[in-house]
């Protein structure tokens, strides 16, 4: 059995969503089958700013732990125009814009026009059993779905994640009108693909159902922990400093104001030994409003990505974990969230979502959320002043639960998807 994953996104890019494709393809190597990858090239330091920006590394293939990892240049010639003199001044670049989104265009990464011709001869030259597109871009899905239903050839959709949250929003009068032509579109351009898809996997059912996905298709598999990077750190000593880390990106909304109000209010009683770091928060729109919410010493910013490895390190030394939860939105569980319950680290979210992630730290045990900012810094108060008395801040999580959300134990389900996709074609 053959199996090809395509992805926009996979390792050595930092980003967290390269994550899933490769743990999906480890388990079904594992399984017995042989497993192969199309992607672009990545060179792993790239910012939040150069994702997109233009590969011209020539095609390779390398064969990494068993795995087949095709790899492709990267040009994204219709979103090049947005750099080009006078295009924004003229206001040129919305008229272009629009015509992208028409043409289903919805995302950056959107059109990456090298991963669609390596895939078309790929899927003609290669006799491929099964096929899983990883969704983000969505011309890949059309791609995949257009391709393969006419060589017959099964695919799965794993939508890893929704390039809009809005679409997660209990409220959709909160929704703008250009934001929601985006969603239309989405909606629209997935139809197909959907409609010939053997099943269709997400982090939730609630995107799933967004999508219009039949009941029949719907699988969920969500993102996890790594059991085995976080069993190799060793056991940090006593800390000498009250240590906060906010690791991953956030998102500038209203729940990063709240967010910052409640660190605010704690780090201005000028407490001693503390730190608040932020590890990589995202684009300079997100550390500019950092700065500005939160100026002391005490906090530190480290800007660009580093490795999942070093992240957790740094997630091993803290005493609070803390994180914006999604407020107003359902159904949405990050995918740090369960790096954080890993951690055996106290978990602080401001403000609560009141839905699957206040769920996940209440089932799990491991930390509290708050929708009042005043509540949320007595909080750390609290666990500052057991810290200075205990040299620690006490945390009994529920491990039986949280061994459940490993990637590789959510990954083993899979072979379970493809086995029952592929009955009949071994």
């Amino acid at each position: 059995m053959k199996i090809l994953i395509v992805t926009y996104t996979y390792p050595p890019a930092k980003s967290v969503n390269g994550f899933r494709p490769l743990y999906f393809a480890r388990a079904m190597e594992q399984y017995g089958w042989k497993v192969e990858v199309l992607t672009r090239h990545f060179t792993g330091s790239e910012s939040f700013d150069e994702y997109n920006r233009p590969n011209h590394t020539p095609y390779s293939y390398t064969l990494e732990s068993g795995v087949m990892v095709h790899r492709v240049p990267h040009h994204n010639s219709w979103f090049g125009y947005y750099n080009w003199p006078g295009m924004r001044s003229l206001g040129l670049w919305k008229l272009i814009y629009f015509t992208q989104l028409l043409c289903g265009r919805t995302t950056q990464e959107s059109y990456s026009k090298w991963i669609g011709y390596y895939l078309k001869h790929l899927l003609k030259s290669t006799p491929y059993d099964a096929i899983l597109v990883e969704s983000g871009p969505t011309n890949l899905v059309r791609a995949v779905a257009r391709i393969a239903s006419t060589l017959r050839i099964p695919y799965i959709i794993d939508f890893r994640d929704a390039y809009y949250h809005e679409m997660y929003l209990k409220d959709p009068s909160k929704i703008g009108f250009s934001k929601k032509i985006k969603l239309g579109l989405e909606k629209y351009y997935m139809r197909r693909p959907i409609t010939f898809a053997r099943y269709c996997i997400s982090l939730s059912s609630t995107l799933l159902n967004i999508l219009q996905v039949p009941p029949g298709k719907q699988k969920v598999i969500v993102n996890g922990y790594d059991e085995v990077a976080w069993s190799k750190l060793k056991n940090n000593p006593d800390a000498d400093i009250f240590s906060i880390i906010i690791a991953g990106t956030l998102y500038d909304r209203e729940i990063l104001k709240i967010f910052l109000e409640g660190l605010q209010l704690f780090l201005s009683k000028g407490l001693k030994k503390v730190e608040v770091l932020f590890i990589a928060p995202g684009p300079p729109s997100v550390i500019e409003r950092i700065r500005e919410a939160l100026p002391f010493d005490d906090v530190k910013i480290l800007p660009t990505r580093i490795s999942y490895e070093a992240t957790l390190e740094h997630m091993a030394t803290a005493q609070v974990l803390a994180y914006h939860g999604w407020k107003g939105y359902t159904g949405y569980p990050s995918a740090k969230i369960y790096e954080y319950i890993r951690s055996g680290k106290k978990i602080w979210i401001l403000p609560a979502d009141g839905d699957v992630i206040d769920a996940l730290l209440l089932e799990t045990q491991t930390g509290k959320s708050f929708t009042d900012p005043g509540i949320a810094a007595q909080q750390l108060h609290v666990w500052y002043d057991e810290w200075v008395i205990k040299g620690e801040v006490t945390n009994t999580p529920n491990w039986e639960i949280i061994q459940r959300h490993s990637r590789q134990v959510q990954s083993e389900k899979i072979n379970q998807i493809v086995s029952a996709m592929t009955q009949g074609l071994k």
